[in-house]
């Protein structure tokens, strides 16, 4: 039983991390022009088109930033940056982290931890669980 919930937990996972990767005709526009210099950088790349799973990763990642660290992100030691994978800036990023899908990590230095799973799985279900995801793996980069 225990490997079939898993077996689901990672098919589904895999679902809506590969759902959402059709680029619209005639966008181009590349929007990540310039990065923060932040101590600790929450990147969570997408693709162009996103559904609502993908829209809620963000939306909740930043509501758990807002939430736990309102003052590192005022004052620039937290940032959160969202990229587009499809535009060449964003492709380049990703490129340096080796980042082929849809992911969210916490980048602190050399350390990097990946939530990308706990963000697709909570993200509109149990938003709580991520906002912890997130907060257990910054805290330790404080």
């Amino acid at each position: 039983m225990k490997k079939r919930i898993l077996f689901l937990t990672i098919a589904l996972a895999g679902i809506f991390m590969t759902s959402c990767t059709s680029r619209q005709p005639g966008e181009t526009a590349d929007t990540a022009a310039t990065l923060p210099e932040s101590e600790i950088i929450v990147y969570y790349f997408h693709n162009q088109r996103r559904c609502a799973t993908c829209e809620a990763v963000e939306a909740e990642t930043k509501a758990a930033l807002e939430k736990y660290y309102p003052e590192a992100l005022g004052n620039g030691k937290i940032a959160f940056v969202s990229l587009n994978m499809e535009e060449a800036s964003g492709a380049r990023i990703a490129d340096q982290f080796d980042i082929a899908a849809q992911s969210l990590i916490v980048v602190h230095g050399e350390e990097i931890r990946d939530i990308t799973s706990e963000g697709f799985l909570y993200a509109r279900t149990t938003p709580g669980k991520l906002h912890d995801a997130v907060k257990n793996a910054i805290d330790p980069m404080l």
